[in-house]
């Protein structure tokens, strides 16, 4: 839960730097939030990667990939094609839903209770 929070408050300073830095404003406020809870999700995937099943770490990592995506638009936003900035938020919303699946799935919410006689 912590990490896919964390996931989604680096996304939003992410934007938050691209919406600033279109105004013509200088986004350096939300770039640094942006690195902050960067390093907290690097530290956060770890733990999550240590107590997840395959499937979920998995879908954790390419949550990595589609946020880092994200974030390197909001760092250097002119070394990204056009075609690819619009694929970039879906593809992280995509990541995340799968993550959800899978982790509900390792944790077994929703699953039928077997019960021991």
């Amino acid at each position: 839960m912590e990490y896919v929070s964390c996931v989604k408050e680096a996304a939003r300073a992410a934007r938050r730097a691209l919406a600033t830095r279109e105004r013509g404003e200088d986004p350096s406020e939300a770039l640094s939030e942006m690195e902050t809870a960067e390093t907290r999700r690097s530290i956060l995937f770890e733990a999550l990667v240590l107590l997840a099943d395959d499937a979920a770490s998995k879908s954790a990592a390419t949550v990595n990939e589609r946020l880092w995506d994200l974030l390197i638009y909001a760092r250097e936003p002119d070394g990204v094609s056009t075609a690819h900035r619009t694929e970039l938020g879906p593809a992280l919303i995509d990541a995340l839903n799968a993550l959800h699946k899978t982790a509900r799935s390792d944790l077994a919410i929703g699953a039928a209770l077997i019960t021991r006689r």
